[in-house]
């Protein structure tokens, strides 16, 4: 996990009584919130491999830029990741927060 981006970010991990795994509220709640949408390792692996594309200059093998959620609207392009057109996460703090992500919920 990379402590430094997830400070950065606010995000800490927490695992609830009852087995839920979540990041607790941060002062970056629309980026935690947005990342948390994604519980399926699988799925998480996935979106990190673009993002790989991205940062390895292959933006053009990504096949669908559009990362939305149910509440959230995103879009990947070759800087970063852009929430409603406006905000933009840099790649590679996106990769390190969806790469912490699945490591935690991979975890026990």
């Amino acid at each position: 996990m990379n402590t430094q981006v997830l400070n950065e970010y606010g995000f800490n991990f927490i695992k609830k009584t009852d087995g839920t795994k979540l990041i607790s509220n941060t002062s970056t709640s629309y980026i935690a919130s947005y990342i948390s949408e994604y519980s399926a390792p699988e799925l998480i692996q996935e979106y990190i491999d673009d993002v790989d594309l991205c940062l390895s200059g292959q933006f053009d093998l990504v096949e669908d830029t559009t990362k939305s959620t149910d509440f959230i609207y995103a879009k990947l392009y070759p800087d970063g990741l852009y929430f409603d057109d406006d905000e933009m996460l840099p790649l590679y703090d996106l990769r390190e927060l969806l790469s912490s992500w699945k490591e935690f919920l991979e975890g026990n």
